[in-house]
Order: C-alpha cells, then sequence, then structure tokens
C-alpha cells in the first residue's frame, strides 16, 4: 500500500465518521484512528477503500483480525469502533444482527 492510498483511507474515514460521531473529540478522533487501522486491513486483503466496504468485510476482520488481539479490552474497543462506523454510513440497522454474532465478549472480574 503507498503513502497516497493511506493518506486516502485516512480521509475517507474521517470524512465519514468525524462529525456524525458525538463524545469529546478525543474519544472521537480515538475512534477515527481504530476505523482507520481497520480499514487499512480490509484495504490490503480485499482493496476496497472505506465508502465501498460491505458486510462481507467487516465480517472478515472481526473474523481473522479481532482473534488474534490478545487483550480483551483493545479487540472490544475496535469492535465499538466498527460499530460507530456503520451508524456514520447508516447500516448498523441492516446489519447488527451478523455483527453483534461476533463481537468479543469481555469477562467480568470476580
Amino acid at each position: 500500500m503507498t503513502e497516497i492510498q493511506e493518506r486516502q483511507i485516512e480521509g475517507e474515514v474521517f470524512r465519514i465518521m468525524r462529525h456524525k460521531l458525538k463524545g469529546r473529540n478525543s474519544d472521537v478522533e480515538l475512534k477515527c484512528w481504530q476505523m482507520v487501522t481497520v480499514s487499512k486491513a480490509i484495504y490490503q486483503r480485499f482493496g476496497v477503500m472505506p465508502y465501498k466496504i460491505r458486510l462481507k468485510h467487516v465480517l472478515w476482520y472481526l473474523d481473522e483480525e479481532v482473534f488474534w488481539i490478545i487483550s480483551e479490552n483493545t479487540a472490544y474497543r475496535y469492535y465499538l469502533a466498527i460499530k460507530s462506523f456503520c451508524e456514520c454510513i447508516d447500516k448498523w440497522g441492516h446489519w447488527h444482527r451478523h455483527i453483534e454474532k461476533r463481537s468479543p465478549r469481555l469477562r467480568k472480574k470476580t
């Protein structure tokens, strides 16, 4: 992936998410950067830019990439970033049943 493609992915993710998310600027920016990481992985695997991401791409990321994240909290944060992205592109209503099945579960501390 070239630097131009990386910048284009970053720009598209921020254009999609930046003004639709609510919360502190630092939290919004963190979710955007997490989604940039997700989008770069999807681009490397499928060659798809953020505006063209579909359910199968998100499910692939949750199944293949999030599986290898050691920290459950980190995996859950990426899940929340993906959920926010889906809400921003108005697909959460259609995709939530499929995505929630693959949601990382946090263990309760006893």
